[in-house]
């Protein structure tokens, strides 16, 4: 689709091929999460969710709210049932959305939907060759709930967010943090983007295997990035835990194989044949470290640093 939008899950309706036959991809309904795809160009671009189906109305009224929190603006319901019985009376259904509708249009709902989402601080990289890499993996975890995982976190955190693709690397310069969820198919000029914006005092924090693959999918003999993590991780292979030292996280895998060079590494993760480093930090600007995590699902070393992105 390109740059301002997506495929894949989370899925249009009608299907990907309705999205590679269109000229200017200026609209899309999505199943599930809305985070990742109104991201993209959330002001130019009517994108929605499909709500209803088998959804309690509970769920239906927490993902109405959800939905304007993040930036969507539309919706797209299939609640079932009729908005009018056979004698003409309203139906409970009608009912139950003509007060839902009401709220939703009136006091807090009105004020989301007229506003603007600040999202100039963090950047998660939403890469498609990535997901399509991820597939072919032996050793691998979900990657789009793994991307969600990071831009929760963010919202928990207050942390202004959004998703951007691979070819607005080069706008790095508008945000202090940069995040890569499962980042392993990063081109040589992505890599070259992503280390200036480190240099040049940017916070960069990515989980296991970064720019392990080249812009075409061939794996590299070493991850381009290793030199700016501080680690060689050219025999690094994703691995389940059977405990870590961080009692308090539910932490499912970690990298095997990884080596610190110049960062510093902190916890550990316990496995059937050797152990992993949970994270590691480098640094190349003063005093703006780069994060190397080893967690898959929860990113503790942005709980510890929140000074460096509020």
């Amino acid at each position: 689709v390109g740059p301002t939008g997506v495929n894949g899950f989370p899925f249009p309706y009608g299907g990907n091929f309705n999205f590679y036959s269109m000229k200017d991809f200026d609209c899309g309904s999505y199943y599930r999460d809305t985070r990742l795809p109104v991201s993209f160009n959330r002001d130019k671009r009517l994108v929605m969710r499909y709500r209803g189906y088998s959804e309690t109305m509970e769920n239906t009224v927490y993902s109405f709210w959800e939905g304007l929190a993040l930036g969507e603006r539309s919706n797209n319901n299939w609640m079932g049932g009729t908005f009018l019985l056979p004698d003409l009376r309203p139906s409970p259904i009608r009912n139950y959305y003509s007060k839902l509708l009401w709220e939703l249009r009136s006091g807090v709902g009105d004020l989301l939907f007229h506003s603007n989402k600040l999202t100039n601080t963090a950047a998660i990289l939403h890469s498609q060759k990535s997901l399509i890499i991820n597939f072919t993996k032996q050793h691998k975890s979900e990657f789009y709930p793994k991307e969600l995982s990071f831009a929760r976190m963010l919202e928990d955190l207050g942390v202004p967010h959004r998703f951007i693709a691979p070819q607005e690397l080069d706008q790095l310069n508008q945000f202090k943090v940069l995040i890569l969820p499962e980042a392993s198919v990063l081109s040589d000029e992505d890599v070259k983007k992503i280390t200036a914006f480190v240099q040049n005092g940017g916070l960069l924090i990515a989980d296991v295997e970064p720019a392990t693959f080249d812009g075409f999918g061939n794996k590299r003999k070493k991850p381009a990035l290793d030199s700016v993590f501080g680690i060689d991780s050219s025999k690094v292979s994703l691995r389940k835990i059977k405990h870590s030292t961080e009692k308090d996280l539910k932490i499912t895998h970690a990298g095997r194989g990884v080596k610190a060079t110049k960062a510093k590494s902190f916890g550990n993760a316990k496995m059937t044949f050797g152990k992993a480093p949970l994270y590691l930090e480098n640094s190349l600007a003063k005093d703006v470290p780069c994060y190397l995590t080893l967690i898959l699902n929860i990113i503790v070393n942005v709980k510890h640093h929140k000074h460096v992105i509020s």
